[in-house]
């Protein structure tokens, strides 16, 4: 089933791409990941406004930069897309798509201030996305599935990854979904104890720090944080705040407070 067609895509406005050739292909790309987004949404019978995308997509802007994380940008509705990473090296095809199918989640969710998930509970988000970016990359195929578990890295996308799943098991995988897209904090809030989201909170903004400090690509980061002796107390203060998250979501079955 095709959601957004190719006259919408085609008035997505590109920037800082080497040649038309390479700007056409990401254009591409991202009209087939978005198509599979809108498929993925439809089978699991979320309520999604289809109508808003589409408007959001035809006033979307892809911008080339290189060497600097890919990110949307809600304000300017931009994705941010990087062929190279910050030590120079290009990204194969794979990563490339990978980030851009995470960005296209953000993208996709449909802001609603001033009850904005990603404003108070912005770690959930991103953990959840990182979630829903391999469960598409589990249906393009077991080439793509076999790239992204290989280059799965420890605290980034294999613990949150884990936690997220338990998390599922627990809670209406249907009401989170609808909370994420609709980027609703109440409608999270309802269902997920404050407990575990102020927990994924505090060990994502720990995470981030480290990673801002030493701003190396997070495999890199992630062999300084395993290898390094110095790393020793952060990797430790993240094991810490990932055992209390781990706790939190185990305990859900058994207070049954998710208000």
């Amino acid at each position: 089933m095709e959601f957004i067609n190719k006259q919408i895509l085609d008035e997505i406005e590109v920037r800082n791409f080497n040649d038309t050739k390479e700007a056409e292909s990401f254009k591409k790309i991202i009209g087939i990941i978005i198509n599979r987004i809108c498929t993925f949404i439809f089978n699991k019978d979320v309520d999604y406004d289809f109508n808003r995308i589409n408007q959001k997509v035809k006033d979307l802007t892809i911008e080339c930069r290189d060497g600097i994380s890919p990110e949307y940008v809600l304000e300017t509705n931009t994705i941010y897309l990087s062929r190279y990473n910050q030590k120079g090296e290009r990204l194969s095809e794979n990563a490339q798509i990978i980030y851009i199918i995470h960005e296209i989640f953000h993208f996709m969710s449909l802001k609603n201030h001033p009850d904005s998930l990603s404003r108070y509970y912005y770690a959930f988000e991103e953990f959840f996305t990182e979630y829903l970016t391999f469960l598409i990359v589990l249906s393009c195929g077991i080439e793509f599935e076999n790239y992204y578990r290989q280059n799965q890295i420890g605290y980034f996308n294999i613990e949150d990854n884990k936690f997220i799943r338990e998390l599922t098991k627990n809670i209406d995988f249907k009401k989170l979904l609808t909370a994420y897209f609709s980027n609703s904090k109440t409608l999270l809030r309802q269902e997920v104890p404050e407990e575990v989201l102020l927990n994924m909170q505090d060990y994502f903004d720990y995470y981030e720090a480290i990673y801002d400090k030493y701003n190396l690509p997070k495999k890199y980061l992630e062999e300084q944080l395993k290898n390094n002796r110095l790393l020793a107390l952060e990797r430790s203060k993240l094991d810490e705040k990932l055992s209390k998250i781990n706790t939190s979501i185990s305990n859900i079955n058994k207070t049954n407070k998710h208000y």
